[in-house]
């Protein structure tokens, strides 16, 4: 039998998994964790398929009615479970499983103050109590797992303490070191690197995206597949324009404006669209970093906002990029650990406001 002859996937894990299939040594429970978009949600799914598929000679084939139902999300022994909000209606999920369906690799996700709840996890344990309906192996994959709340992590270890003889349980999480210690040390932990540029280049091809400059985004992303794939979609065009507003508000330093931009942001308690907001600026740096090392030629990878980003450039000639990501990196952190959302925008935002003066400041001292 060939596994994974079809796939596009880390070396590491294709021969790890390889040994445990042939072996059938494969673990109840396992955690897969590495850098976001490094394809832990997708091979989740390829492994479940991989164990339920009805091909004689390659697994797994995507063909058989196995792998069709658990790619379109309609076998009723793989579920996918990801954090919700309270009243997020099913509609939502199932527009969520569509997307994951039609592309593993993008980024996908319930918006706002999202969690695992402890509902969730309640309808698995109950589902595991009966055989699979059809599978050889039942799934139950739990996308980032590091936003379990308490109460459904200490409901969700029980079930991994004594799992049925037919059941695999994967965590995934970006960020394992949020996962509590009883859950993690009940795992085989799979790491999983980030993609090379070349793996990453014919994901692209295989799913049909196109970018003009498919190298830069790569390295702009640092190798996050996500990432580079919300470049050739429009699925974050009002992210880009909320960054764009918050850069033009920080550069021009009217308090007034800004705070009031601040409270704008800060009112809803969506953490994960702010998050989303200051990652675009990240990548706004770095397009402006790219333009001053190499010149006027250089290829975007925000090309929707070519002409500003290059005005931005120009302007501020002698800014520390490395100092601007860095911070808005810091701050990324913070606010993942709840850190006040007004109070730690105001404190970047006029961090580098300060930054932005004093370049401007170097650049007429020079002249």
């Amino acid at each position: 039998m060939n596994y994974f002859n079809k796939l596009i996937i880390q070396e590491n894990i294709s021969s790890f998994f390889r040994a445990a299939l042939h072996n059938d040594h494969l673990a109840h429970g396992y955690l897969f964790h590495g850098a976001e978009g490094s394809g832990k949600r997708a091979f989740s799914l390829e492994l479940a398929k991989t164990l339920n598929c009805q091909s004689d000679t390659d697994r797994p084939c995507g063909e058989c009615s196995s792998c069709r139902k658990i790619t379109s999300f309609h076998h009723p022994d793989i579920k996918l479970i990801f954090p919700v909000i309270g009243k997020t209606e099913d509609t939502e999920i199932l527009k969520i499983n569509q997307q994951i369906s039609a592309n593993p690799y993008r980024l996908t996700r319930v918006e706002g103050n999202r969690t695992i709840l402890i509902n969730q996890i309640r309808d698995l344990k109950n589902e595991a109590k009966y055989a699979p309906f059809e599978a050889r192996k039942r799934f139950f994959i739990i996308d980032e797992a590091h936003l379990f709340s308490r109460e459904s992590a200490n409901s969700f270890l029980k079930l991994l303490e004594e799992p049925p003889e037919n059941l695999i349980l994967i965590l995934i999480s970006s960020e394992p070191g949020r996962l509590p210690d009883t859950l993690r040390s009940r795992c085989q932990q799979i790491h999983f690197p980030p993609f090379s540029e070349g793996m990453i280049q014919k994901i692209l091809t295989r799913i049909n995206i196109h970018l003009p400059d498919p190298e830069l985004a790569i390295r702009v992303s640092q190798h996050n597949i996500s990432q580079v794939i919300e470049f050739a979609t429009e699925k974050n065009t009002k992210y880009r324009d909320r960054a764009y507003q918050f850069l033009q508000k920080i550069a021009r330093g009217y308090a007034p404006d800004l705070n009031e931009f601040i409270d704008d942001l800060s009112r809803g308690r969506d953490r994960q669209s702010i998050l989303e907001i200051l990652n675009l600026l990240i990548h706004w740096f770095k397009d402006s970093m790219h333009l001053q090392l190499h010149g006027a030629e250089t290829i975007l990878v925000n090309t929707d906002f070519d002409e500003p980003i290059r005005k931005f450039a120009g302007h501020f000639t002698n800014l520390d990029y490395d100092f601007m990501v860095s911070r808005v990196e810091e701050v990324i952190l913070d606010l993942e650990r709840n850190a006040h959302l007004g109070m730690t925008l105001t404190d970047l935002a006029w961090t580098l406001n300060t930054h932005l003066r004093e370049s401007l400041s170097k650049k007429e001292n020079a002249a």
